[in-house]
């Protein structure tokens, strides 16, 4: 019985590397010492993935050969994919649309000058951040609310007025 030998196969790992070289242009390094242009194959699955394969003869019936799949970015112009192998090095380059910038925040608002800031300060002062420039009116309202205070004393302590305070014990 004439029997051809079964081929044996040794999977390993390759090492890769992942580069951004320009704005628009990703490119993967896959070092692969050993192997031929012939000895490669780089295709895109239906999945959307980026599938690398190599097979080569090490002596006899035995082979080497590794398989390995990348997902490709979903803004990659997968028409434009190119792979360039030299030496032991096979450089895949991948273009990559550039995505929509997110709108710029508002621009902060303006600062205020000094000057403004002394002029709304002295208005508050003068004020008492109730819009009024006039001192006078000013000084009438202190005034007013001073006799207020002063009147509702008076009554209370004649017996004509009483204020309950609530939470208050004493």
């Amino acid at each position: 019985m004439d029997s051809e030998p079964t081929s044996v196969y040794e999977d390993f790992d390759v090492q890769t590397e992942w580069i951004r070289e320009a704005i628009e242009l990703d490119t993967l390094i896959v070092y692969i010492p050993g192997f031929t242009k012939e000895q490669l194959k780089v295709e895109v699955t239906t999945g959307g993935n980026l599938r690398i394969r190599g097979e080569r003869k090490i002596d006899g019936n035995k082979f080497g050969r590794f398989s390995k799949e990348f997902p490709i970015p979903s803004n990659c112009d997968q028409d434009k994919i190119k792979a360039r192998f030299m030496g032991t090095t096979l450089r895949i380059k991948l273009v990559v649309k550039p995505s929509p910038r997110p709108p710029r925040p508002a621009a902060p608002p303006p600062a205020v000058s000094v000057e403004e800031h002394r002029l709304k300060y002295k208005r508050f002062v003068h004020g008492l951040g109730m819009g009024m420039k006039n001192p006078r009116k000013m000084v009438n309202m202190f005034l007013a609310v001073l006799f207020i205070v002063l009147l509702t004393n008076y009554a209370i302590r004649l017996g004509l007025l009483r204020i309950k305070l609530v939470g208050y014990s004493g």
